[in-house]
């Protein structure tokens, strides 16, 4: 065993998850290592030479890495990555969820390399810099999240898919905002010309047509509004259901027709089961008729048969016999259900059959009744005895039969065809065919028609059509809202990605190809990496040369695209929606061969494909994802993997060399030989394996425990299917209890209607180290007790909910809760209810091992009761924070902060006055508000008024402040000065109140700086945000050594060692009556949306609409059986249950037995669910007390009992249950607020109180950290003729990151804002900088001992090749940039580098007598400079003065960044230089002339003496000097790095390399030794500044006199924004 290094043991199914010959699905069930198997086999695809990625696929696009600096191993240990064999992290892509997720698998990956790094036994690994060279790449590998992997593949394409490209991402608090803009928007269209002005460019009419017709059918325009905002929230479905209609509709068959036949073919896959056994229903019927008969006269059948009653209904249907058209039987089903059932309770359309009461028919309602006599009515002994079991018992039979889950479903179904095309009538109903109803056509008139109604097949289509109409209309408008704002958001990105790969045709496109182009690329194949729709595209494109040029262009590209990724892994492929599966696949299909490359895959599937997930743990359906698009590509990798193991001879080939022959996988990680010779050790070599041992060829037929799989499982694996079902998690005994729940919890018989959105079991298996480790359940259960209802008149003691019969069930939840949390975190001792049904007795539970409060995850299915808890858990001095709270603006504290600032801007508003007089801030009572009411003049500022109602005091400075601050409109400072020295934080004084007003701060702060620092603006968006009920998702950070409490969606990806699930029996998040109140239902599969035309009568009844409302439901019950899933698998060793049934809470039966009601539910709660597989996993006992299903209503719970024998059948054999706060004899009393405020008013009215003058000094060392790009700024704002005040501001703002423009006196702003075809200066010199880190030719040679090897990588220069100009700028330039331009320019540049100084010394010149022995691009530097100056104090403004908070003694200041370039350089007597290069491209893009340097810019005006960099001409002086201060800095860092060595270089001046001149240029000594000096005079100054900053808003006003200055100010807040008008 010593011979082989197992790091990394994996079972059987994990390491077949590692075959790379192959594409994998894995479905990986919670807590099974999915993670470890996803980063190991992204490193198998680096290492290995031999994959199917390699053999099948040509090498992808591979750029070395280039440039001095780029790696710090030497040539000759690296590999040239341009041939090697394996994959490279550019080719590989890993998707995840979360950015946290892609973050955890990098860190994995990097490790695992790190590893290999130290190992010497991976024979594949045979130069040293291989893994250095892996690791350096990992950093820009495409791996993250999908919408961030869309956003980098776009970004160098941008250009090509967008005609108006933004730059800021559309946030929380502006989204929505956004949204009601686009609604309200289109409500003012008026006419086709004000469509278009909208952003409406196609389709005006029809979709002004479509919009009245939908706000005459939902009742007027609010209610439509509502429609409309939902229609958005859900694009993505409403999108994707189009999509399937559309594809109805190819080949020209009428759309009406298609979408009828699509519903009720929808309508009749769902019922299948239903139909086969309705001739067992039909019997039934029939023979309950005949047993009628039989007793004629006593039930007076002849009168029944002569009226409209249900009997002769019943007659009528049962003699007619069963149609045989399905859909016809379908109809004819529901009217024997609504014959046999009464109305209300058919109309309920409940699981349990509610038909043929006490085996008769109903007779309750008056409008139509049965027709026949009771069953009492029939005389004789015998006669009742055979009615009894021919009329009731077959009657009864009938209702049970209709109450199994085929008929309940197909009851459901069948209303819903009834509905949709009700073609079949109602027979015998009093009120005709249509059983009282009316069908309804388009036409609404005035007066509502007095019967129900019912939707016509054409207005229900028409409806559809409108809604999809309306749909394409608004979200035109909001994307031309958000072009127009310069925003985007995640959805613009999928859409531009789509454009991009050709999933539709490009919008940019849509006005220059013609109709049947647009059509054609319109028409996306079921199998998106087909590319049959574009080929067909191109055909009809072949008389039109300008279309069919750029289409074969776009179509090239998307083939580059796909030549770049060898290989994807997916994980959380659950959670995919079909947006996203569409992109991926566009990647999946056929790339791009250069001539005499190997062929492609004979499969589908170009890329290796592996994709991860847990169909059981999909739970975000409100984002739109289907678990359908993961049962698809399983099906999909299934048939290619098979089409390629028959099919594909390299595969087959590959598989002979490896030794894996049929029915066998691989593990591609190699095994050492014990003799070390590098050799692998073959699958035959191990064949008598011992434990651990890790042999490569791997039996499909094997299990994880080498049990012997069935049939359909083999052939799974050997088609890629793969279940990883090992558990790493959970204790052995609680997991197994949980396999038997989730048996029951994902049963069929539990759906609500059969689809393919339902998960189905998969067993857990523990692993070998916690098979044999119990774990334990807890449920606690408050039970009602009867006790005298203690009436507490003391305010200063807290009320027991326990004993108030007022309180809620969840009070008492949260308190029991937190007593038993209190006993868990402290190890004390609890009990529980004994045996003894007379007294009262209790059983000792012993404390264990103490529970930290980081190791206990609470866990909620909604936010309703979380404040209670929170604040449960904090009066038991518990620690705990949420992770998140939707709805900031309604928190306590930002609900305060909110009113103080509301009242700064409209300070003469008295009503916002009153919320703020009124609030915790300053606490006006009645009487005081009154009064200050009366003395408000009319304009009068309020605040002022403040001042002279209120003493002199501390508070009263706190409103001066506010006074100051509202007039100097400095809005964030104002809210966190009152968050620092109000008493707000005392009154809501947990971390997490401190972190909501934090956050609302900054929220204040993004909208600020959208409006440009406008008061009101600000206050109508918040306002706005209010208004429309939209919610900021309030986001609080997890504190160390505190209980996590989160939902369950949050939870997701963690586990906790305890858990604890609250809410048991609360109803369910998802409520269907909150999606069918906004009158539209939206499911992938149908849209529909319910007429009300008159707001005095219930809405129009529809198929669409039943069928959509009966989709959605069965798909939300679907997800939260999913969700519970999630919620018990977060375990590690401890569950808690918190609940009981709130309706009917559990009682005392004794004083031995809590009973609690527990009748079955048509929507159950979690712990219904929970209780429901319980009871199946119950021992067959008469004692026990588990609920079994149907047979019990009631749950007699006896807790010690239980705790020692759980009567389960298989895992824990206990469960404790916590009944009351009895259980936990925890002497903790705390006080009421109340009682607090008693105690300080005690303390302070005493006479012993003393105060003492406390004096102390807070001596301190000051830190600072800049950016050195900073310096130069704060230079030219102390060199300014501003006043120091000025400058002080001036530096403040630009430090906070405010800053504008720089000043250049040789660029006029204007100009630069008016420039175009050229990115931004920054950008462009970003591109230059990266050309020269590239391209620099490096003279070195290897006798220069003292430089490092980095330094001496000798490299001719390649700076005028055009293909490595080509790759950046490719790389790096922005897409609103021109690429032949900005390339032109480049080239020009390249060769005034190489034909100026220092291009002669780079290729290996002497020049002035220096030459280069060594250089280093883009050096990394840190280092930290002591400041001296005189002794003086930090200043701070509080209510109590200003205050001196701290005396600082010394300070300094640390710089991180790079110098462009460094020179090592020496002359003919062997004096030793460096030299530091700062490359700057001013003066290169606008008003240069590349023909004429006399009529360029300034800085391009030739010197005579071009060699001497201390001949300087006026602009290159004030290029100097304006970057003066940074050119210091790198001298000083030079010199640091020079003085810690024995014999280092002599450090020259610093240079500035002119690009447009190609010009080094420098100070002489003596003149760098005076930029030295007032570089520390610079640092001097701006420590003083930090320390006593002034804050200012953003739209401060420039205060200096010189008013020409000003007006070329930067900060100057009118010049600027006048500049940007200009520029737009």
């Amino acid at each position: 065993m010593n011979y082989l290094k197992l790091k990394h043991e994996l079972n059987r199914s994990q390491r077949l998850g590692l075959d790379i010959d192959k594409h994998v699905a894995i479905s990986a069930g919670a807590g099974t290592g999915k993670t470890t198997v996803m980063a190991l086999r992204y490193i198998e695809h680096l290492l290995n030479i031999e994959q199917r990625a390699t053999v099948l696929l040509p090498r992808s696009p591979r750029r070395p890495l280039q440039g001095p600096g780029s790696l710090r191993m030497p040539k000759r240990e690296q590999i040239d990555l341009k041939e090697w064999g394996g994959l490279l992290p550019s080719e590989c892509v890993a998707i995840t969820f979360t950015n946290d997720a892609a973050d955890e698998l990098r860190h994995r990956i990097r490790t695992l390399l790190f590893e290999k790094q130290q190992d010497d036994d991976d024979p594949r690994i045979n130069k040293e810099g291989l893994i250095e060279q892996m690791l350096s790449l990992l950093d820009d590998a495409p791996i993250g999240t999908i919408d961030s992997f869309f956003s980098s593949l776009l970004q160098p394409w941008m250009g090509l898919v967008n005609e108006d490209p933004t730059n800021q991402n559309v946030g929380d608090e502006t989204r929505q905002l956004l949204t009601n803009l686009a609604i309200k928007t289109a409500w003012r269209i008026r006419n086709d010309n004000d469509a278009f002005e909208a952003g409406i460019n196609t389709n005006q009419t029809k979709f002004i047509d479509s919009r009245n017709r939908l706000s005459l059918g939902l009742g007027g325009q609010f209610t439509a509004e509502k429609v409309l905002g939902e229609l958005l929230s859900q694009s993505l479905f409403v999108e994707e259901s189009e999509l399937k209609i559309n594809k109805l509709c190819s080949g020209g068959i009428n759309k009406s027709d298609a979408i009828q036949n699509y519903i009720q073919n929808m309508i009749l896959d769902i019922s299948r089961s239903g139909l086969n056994k309705l001739d067992e229903v039909y019997n039934l019927g029939f023979n309950w008729l005949n047993g009628c008969t039989k007793f004629a006269s006593d039930l007076d059948i002849a009168n029944a048969l002569q009226i409209n009653s249900r009997y002769a209904a019943l007659d009528d249907l049962i003699r007619s016999g069963l149609p045989e058209d399905d859909w016809e039987k379908l109809q004819w089903f529901s009217h024997f259900e609504y014959i046999i059932t009464s109305e209300n309770a058919f109309l309920k359309m409940d699981s349990k059959s509610s038909a043929m009461p006490y085996g008769m028919l109903p007779n309750s309602d008056k409008k139509w009744p049965s027709g026949i006599n009771p069953r009492s009515a029939i005389k004789g002994t015998k006669n009742k005895e055979r009615s009894k079991i021919e009329i009731k018992g077959v009657g009864e039979e009938i209702s049970k039969l209709l109450g199994t889950p085929i008929f309940a479903q197909l009851r459901r179904m069948s209303y819903c065809a009834w509905l949709f095309n009700p073609i079949v009538g109602c027979p015998k109903h009093p009120e005709g065919s249509l059983r009282g109803a009316e069908i309804i056509s388009q036409n609404f008139g005035v007066t509502p028609p007095e019967n129900k109604l019912i939707a016509s097949i054409p207005l229900q289509i028409s409806l559809l059509d409108d809604l999809f109409n309306v749909q394409h209309g608004i979200q035109a408008i909001l994307h031309k809202i958000k072009i127009t704002r310069g925003m985007h958001d995640y959805s613009d990105i999928q859409r531009l990605a789509e454009d991009l790969l050709l999933a539709r045709c490009p919008d940019v496109c849509r006005f220059l190809y013609p109709k049947k182009v647009i059509q054609a690329l319109d028409s996306l194949s079921e199998n998106p990496w087909e590319d049959l729709h574009i080929e067909n595209a191109l055909f009809l494109s072949s008389g039109n040369k300008k279309v069919l040029e750029d289409l074969s262009h776009r179509f090239e590209v998307v083939k580059l695209l796909r030549r770049r990724f060898r290989t994807f892994i997916i994980d959380e492929y659950q959670d995919t929606n079909p947006q996203q599966y569409r992109l991926l696949c566009r990647l999946f299909g056929k790339r791009k061969l250069e001539p005499g490359e190997s062929p492609l895959p004979t499969s589908s599937w170009d890329p290796t494909i592996c994709v991860v997930g847990d169909l059981k743990q999909s739970i975000f359906r409100f984002r739109q994802a289907q678990v359908t698009v993961m049962l698809k590509t399983i099906s999909i990798i299934r048939e290619i993997n098979q089409i390629e193991m028959i099919g594909e001879k390299r595969l087959i080939e590959l598989r002979k060399r490896q030794g894996v022959t049929e029915g066998f996988g691989r593990d591609p990680r190699p095994i050492l030989s014990k003799s070390k010779t590098n050799k692998f050790v073959t699958g035959d070599i191990l064949e008598n394996k011992f434990k651990g041992s890790n042999e490569n060829v791997l039996d499909y037929s094997l299990g994880d425990n080498d049990e012997i799989l069935n049939h359909e499982t083999q052939l799974e694996r050997q088609q890629g299917h793969l279940k990883l079902s090992m558990n790493y998690r959970t204790d052995g005994g609680i997991l197994l209890t949980f396999n038997e729940i989730f048996k029951d919890l994902f049963s069929e018989k539990n759906d609500y209607i059969s689809g393919d959105w339902h998960a189905r079991a998969q067993s857990l298996k523990p692993s070998s180290d916690l098979k044999n480790k119990s774990g334990k359940l807890e449920w606690i259960l408050p039970t009602l007790i009867e006790t005298e209802n203690e009436e507490i008149n003391d305010l200063s003691r807290p009320l027991n909910p326990f004993n108030n019969t007022l309180s809620k069930s969840y009070e008492k939840e949260h308190e029991l809760l937190s007593a038993r949390l209190f006993a868990l975190i402290h190890g004390i001792d609890c009990r529980i209810l004994g045996n003894n049904p007379e007294k009262i007795e209790w059983m000792k539970i012993p404390a264990q091992e103490k529970i930290s409060p980081e190791e206990i995850m609470i866990l909620v299915q909604k936010r309703t009761h979380i404040s209670d808890l929170m604040s449960r858990l904090s009066n038991w001095g518990i620690p705990a924070v949420v992770d998140r709270k939707k709805g900031l603006l309604e928190q306590p504290i930002v609900r305060t902060l909110y009113d103080l600032l509301n009242s700064v801007v409209n300070p003469n508003d008295k009503t916002i006055m009153s919320s703020l007089l009124r609030s915790e801030l300053v606490c006006f009572n009645d009487k005081q508000l009154h009064t200050f009411i009366k003395k408000i003049d009319k304009n009068k500022n309020l605040f002022e008024l403040l001042l002279e109602f209120v003493e002199e005091s501390p508070q009263k400075q706190m409103y001066a402040r506010w006074n100051a601050l509202c007039r100097t409109k400095d809005f964030v400072t104002l809210l966190e000065e009152t968050l620092d020295f109000s008493d707000l934080l005392s009154i809501y004084s947990s971390s997490e109140d401190r972190q909501l007003a934090e956050q609302f701060i900054s929220t204040v702060s993004v909208i600020l700086s959208q409006v440009s620092g406008s008061g009101k603006l600000l206050m109508s968006n918040l306002e706005k945000l209010k208004q429309e009920g939209v919610d900021i998702p309030a986001k609080t950070l997890p504190l160390s050594g505190a209980i996590r409490v989160m939902t369950i969606h949050a939870a997701k990806g963690l586990q906790s060692k305890v858990v604890v699930l609250c809410g048991l029996f609360d109803d369910l998040h998802y409520s269907l009556n909150n999606i069918t109140s906004k009158k539209l239902v939206v499911t992938p599969e149908l849209m529909a949306s319910q007429l009300k035309p008159w707001s005095s009568r219930d809405g129009v009844e529809s198929g669409m609409w039943q069928l959509s409302k009966l989709l959605t439901k069965s798909q939300i019950q679907a997800e939260t059986r999913r969700l519970l899933y999630v919620a018990l698998t977060r375990v590690e060793k401890h569950l808690i249950l918190v609940g009981g049934k709130n309706k009917s809470p559990p009682k005392m039966v004794n004083s031995n037995i809590i009973n609690m009601s527990f009748k079955k539910q048509e929507n159950p709660s979690l712990g219904e669910m929970i209780f429901s597989g319980i009871a199946c996993n119950s021992i067959k006992n008469d004692n026990n007390p588990w609920l079994i299903p149907s047979e019990k209503s009631n749950l007699n719970l006896q807790p010690k009992e239980l705790f020692h024998n759980s009567y389960f059948d298989t895992g824990l054999n206990s469960i404790t249950i916590f009944h009351s706060l009895d259980c936990f004899p925890v002497n903790f009393e705390e006080g009421t607020p109340f009682y607090k405020i008693l105690q300080e008013q005690k303390l302070l009215e005493s006479n012993n109180l003393e105060t003492e003058e406390i004096n102390f000094s807070n001596k301190r060392e000051l830190s600072l950290k800049l950016a050195p790009h900073k310096l130069d700024l704060a230079g030219r704002i102390v060199n300014s003729s501003c006043t120091e005040k000025c400058k002080k501001r001036q530096w403040s703002n630009a430090n906070l990151g405010f800053d504008l423009h720089s000043l250049l006196a040789f660029c006029n702003k204007k100009e630069l804002l008016k420039q175009g075809g050229f990115p931004s200066p920054a950008d462009f010199g970003t591109i230059f900088h990266r050309l020269v880190e590239v391209g620099i030719g490096n003279p070195a040679k290897e006798e220069n001992y003292d430089l490092p090897l980095t330094w001496k990588r000798n490299q001719k220069s390649k700076l005028l090749d055009k293909n490595i100009i080509s790759e950046i700028i490719n790389e790096l330039l922005p897409s609103s940039a021109d690429k032949n331009l900005t390339e032109k320019r480049l080239e020009v540049l390249s060769k005034l580098f190489e034909e100026g100084p220092l291009g002669e010394l780079c290729s290996g010149k002497i020049l002035q007598g220096l030459k280069i022995d060594g250089l280093l691009t883009e050096m990394p530097f840190e280092c930290t400079i002591p400041i001296n100056l005189d002794q003086t104090g930090i200043q701070l403004w509080t209510p109590y003065g200003i205050k001196r908070t701290a005396e600082i003694e010394g300070a300094t200041i640390s710089f991180s960044g790079r110098i462009d370039l460094v020179l090592a350089l020496s002359d003919e007597l062997n004096n030793k230089f460096l030299m530091a290069v700062d490359i700057k491209t001013e003066g290169s893009l606008h008003g240069f002339n590349e023909n004429d340097e006399f009529n360029g810019t300034l800085l391009q005006f030739p010197n005579e003496d071009k060699e001497n960099r201390f001949n300087l001409s006026d602009s290159e002086k004030e290029l100097l000097t304006n970057h003066s201060f940074q050119l210091a800095l790198y001298n000083n860092v030079l010199n640091l790095i020079q003085g810690t060595l024995n014999e280092g270089r002599t450090v020259l001046p610093p240079c500035i390399y002119v690009a447009a001149s190609g010009r080094l240029i420098s100070w002489d000594d003596s003149e760098q030794k005076i930029m030295q000096g007032n570089l520390n005079k610079l640092l001097i100054w701006i420590i003083n500044s930090s320390i006593n900053n002034e804050k200012i808003n953003q739209n401060w006003k420039s205060i200096s006199e010189d008013q020409e200055s000003c007006e070329n100010c930067s900060y100057d807040s009118e010049n600027f924004n006048a500049q940007t008008k200009y520029a737009k």
